[in-house]
């Protein structure tokens, strides 16, 4: 997810931003170099500037959807679906550098792999990594937008933070569909929150509640230590989406409904994302994993998340599913998120200040 910090808070219907996103066209180019820029997970981690570089929020995720904090989404499906068919035929949408597919073959040594991205840059790395270590995986440069698939060719589709990057989700829904074999399944994860990132008041609110409780300590930006990160400003104007990136997040609150439409759901777990993803921008680093009061602040700022979404006062913005072709399945939730938690918020609240302030 790109860094846009100061936006207006504004909803946006689906015409309307693919309207935007049609009269954006030139603006592509931007998107292109942008990802290629992206693509390399070895610049873009490691500095604890992006929510999920945290072994504790890592954890989080991972009791969502996959019930364990130390089993990952993409261990969880391989050992679930994908060893389960010999020499697995897998195609990645939106691949970027290609961790992705590169994960993939280290756990299911003899899947065929083929990785698409829009972006030439993005390709191009994708490609030379794998020839470092080994992989045989087939890399092309495609827009998922416009994109023909094979009928019947591939036993999964896999899908890590792409399809919010899809204007035409009906068009990549209907291709998926088209390209997987009987009984293939779309495995995917990816931000399912508002449009072109126009988070809602409730949102901006209670990260900015959960801000004032915090000291500076934990407030120091990342980018720049002599800057103090004192309030979320929330969503910026759709122009500047436009022009700097017009595929983020351009129709991401239309992907469940459309795939529970297109698909049958067997699995759908919601994994947070709702106030992390903002809040903790920027001023993750300042979090020690070793610290035990870091470690126990951090992990009560989750808490305050999964509450929230439990009681219904916020969704999720982000979900793990996993869908294939219609023949009479039926959807298989996980436990609702938040369930295990039954501390109140308030008192969630009063912990962090106390804990956060110890020091």
């Amino acid at each position: 997810m790109t860094t846009f910090l100061r936006r207006t808070i504004a909803k946006l219907s689906s015409d309307d931003i693919l309207m935007g996103a049609n009269q954006m066209g030139a603006n592509q180019e931007n998107s292109k170099l942008l990802w290629s820029d992206e693509a390399d997970e070895r610049v873009r981690y490691g500095r604890g500037f992006h929510w999920v570089e945290s072994p504790i929020v890592l954890g989080y995720i991972n009791r969502n959807i996959t019930g364990d904090a130390r089993l990952n989404w993409v261990e969880y499906s391989a050992a679930k679906y994908m060893r389960k068919v010999g020499s697995p035929r897998i195609l990645s949408l939106g691949c970027g550098g290609g961790a992705g597919e590169r994960d993939l073959v280290r756990l299911i040594p003899d899947a065929v792999v083929t990785g698409l991205d829009f972006s030439p840059g993005a390709i191009a790395l994708a490609s030379a990594r794998a020839r470092e270590e080994g992989f045989a995986i087939e890399y092309r440069i495609a827009d998922l937008n416009e994109v023909t698939l094979e009928p019947g060719s591939f036993d999964f589709v896999f899908a890590s933070s792409a399809l919010h990057h899809v204007a035409k989700l009906e068009h990549i829904l209907e291709q998926v569909r088209r390209c997987l074999k009987p009984h293939g399944k779309l495995i995917a994860n990816d931000y399912v929150g508002p449009n072109q990132l126009q988070w809602t008041s409730a949102q901006v609110e209670a990260i900015n509640e959960i801000l004032a409780l915090l000291p500076d300590r934990y407030r120091r930006r990342v980018s720049d230590p002599a800057q103090y990160k004192r309030e979320f400003l929330g969503p910026g104007k759709i122009e500047d989406m436009n022009r700097l990136d017009p595929t983020e997040a351009v129709r991401a609150q239309d992907i469940v409904p459309l795939t529970r439409k297109m698909f049958h759901l067997l699995e759908f777990k919601p994994f947070g994302g709702t106030l992390l993803h903002m809040l903790l921008q920027d001023i993750l680093g300042n979090f020690h994993p070793a610290d035990e009061t870091d470690t126990c602040v951090l992990k009560l700022i989750c808490h305050v998340e999964l509450k929230l979404i439990a009681t219904g006062a916020l969704p999720s913005d982000f979900a793990y599913f996993v869908a294939e072709l219609p023949h009479g399945t039926h959807e298989i939730n996980g436990p609702p998120i938040g369930r295990a938690w039954p501390l109140p918020i308030a008192g969630i609240l009063r912990r962090a200040m106390y804990w956060g302030r110890r020091k």
